[in-house]
């Protein structure tokens, strides 16, 4: 089970708990009141508080929320906005020194359909649809030839899942 590296700093996702068994989402306002919260629900509920519901509840905001909040947990379907916007003015520069040439249509459309039924494929709120494995704007990425991609930072092809178009090198 995961644990919050740090109960004082408030997740993204914020301080809520699904109680399974009276099927209740308890939201508040800090860690503690979340914690007695559901330690309340439990007993109004005539239901016995698990000896472990301090991690239980750790645990479950860890799976809902993003990377960086949990010891030892890593969510792959999360990306931070910033990520996004580094990533996609380091293609743009990338682009401008190497005087790059937009890939024909068919092949963008081509990585457009894989990248649409891609797990990794997340729909940003604020901004669209993102690759999370590489914190790019899928628009930008399918239009990329090989040069760029080969050049983007950290862009590792061994954690891309086997259908994906970078790892197949398309």
């Amino acid at each position: 089970m995961y644990k919050l590296k740090d109960t004082s700093l408030t997740p993204r996702c914020g301080w809520v708990y699904y109680i399974e068994e009276t099927s209740i989402i308890i939201e508040a306002e800090t860690y503690d009141d979340l914690v007695e919260d559901v330690i309340h629900n439990y007993i109004l509920n005539d239901l016995e508080v698990p000896t472990n519901i301090e991690l239980l509840i750790q645990n479950a905001i860890c799976e809902e929320c993003p990377t960086g909040f949990c010891i030892g947990h890593t969510n792959k379907y999360y990306v931070d906005d910033i990520d996004v916007l580094n990533k996609d003015t380091e293609i743009n520069l990338l682009k401008r020194k190497t005087k790059h040439k937009a890939v024909d249509l068919d092949t963008a459309r081509e990585r457009y359909d894989i990248c649409l039924d891609c797990e990794y494929n997340i729909e940003h709120e604020d901004l669209g649809d993102v690759c999370s494995i590489s914190k790019c704007f899928i628009s930008q990425l399918i239009n990329q030839d090989k040069i760029i991609l080969d050049k983007i930072e950290n862009n590792n092809y061994n954690n891309h899942p086997t259908n994906c178009w970078q790892k197949k090198g398309k």
